[in-house]
């Protein structure tokens, strides 16, 4: 069995988790096929007929959807180019819980984000001034590139451990400054290549969710190369109409949202 707190394994016969010393309760188990909640005895699903043979809490894949709208998206990207630049940490803490609250989960499960704008003020204006500091001579850049790595991993590790997930423990993210370095170095480099930055962001992205921990959960991206190569020239030339980049940030967001797959496993929360 497996805890429905922290995600750790649980014997039969245990009436506390020793992974977190909160009395035993088995995480429930969903149907595949429907997503309906099932008794973890359960051979068929009572909802839709599916069998639970193969269905297993702590090997189930949850997979991810987003139910946010573009008038929402367009009033964030609005609030861009409107907003003085000390505003925009606030901008980012609305933005990271609309999309929490936006997520649905096959199996039921529900995000927030608790974090708050004083938090990641100092590192949301370091950020801009980094960014800014290019404009004038773009080739400065790859200068920049190690500082803004820097903060960019730290406004990563802010913004992971406060999310959410339904009431398990926090998450935390534990990629290096190295590996953070390394692969937005890549991608940089890779812009050179006309269509090469595409594989470098899909490594990026998965890179950055394999080392999202916590809550006996186990992250990962499934995007490929070439889907992020299509979709991004499709949406870079639609955006050139102005009118629908609303409709294409959110066609965007959602795709890459719809990427990520969730495993609770017990090897994954020995590690949180």
């Amino acid at each position: 069995m497996i805890c429905a707190a922290c995600g750790g394994e649980l014997q039969t016969s245990s009436s506390f988790c020793p992974g977190c010393g909160r009395p035993a309760e088995a995480a429930p188990v969903f149907c595949t096929s429907c997503g309906s909640k099932m008794p973890a005895d359960s051979a068929f699903c009572s909802s839709c007929g599916h069998s639970m043979g193969a269905v297993s809490a702590a090997s189930s894949s949850v997979r991810l959807s987003f139910a946010g709208t573009a008038g929402q998206a367009f009033l964030f990207l609005l609030s861009l180019f409107v907003l003085p630049a000390w505003l925009v940490a606030a901008l980012w803490v609305v933005v990271a819980r609309w999309i929490c609250r936006s997520l649905r989960f096959r199996d039921g499960t529900t995000a927030s984000f608790r974090g708050t704008e004083e938090e990641v003020l100092g590192w949301a204006v370091l950020s801009i001034l980094l960014a800014c500091a290019a404009l004038p001579f773009p080739p400065l850049a790859v200068v920049l590139i190690f500082p803004q790595a820097a903060v960019g991993l730290q406004i990563m590790k802010w913004f992971w451990s406060h999310v959410e997930l339904s009431g398990r423990p926090p998450l935390r993210f534990v990629g290096r400054y190295g590996g953070y370095l390394g692969w937005s170095l890549l991608v940089l480099v890779s812009v050179f290549t006309i269509i090469g930055w595409a594989w470098a962001v899909t490594a990026l992205y998965r890179w950055i969710f394999a080392n999202v921990q916590g809550g006996g959960l186990r992250f990962r991206w499934e995007g490929k190369g070439h889907e992020v190569l299509w979709r991004f020239l499709v949406g870079g030339l639609a955006c050139l109409l102005i009118i629908p980049i609303p409709w294409i940030a959110l066609w965007l967001l959602r795709w890459v949202i719809e990427q990520t797959a969730i495993e609770r496993t017990a090897a994954a929360s020995a590690t949180a």
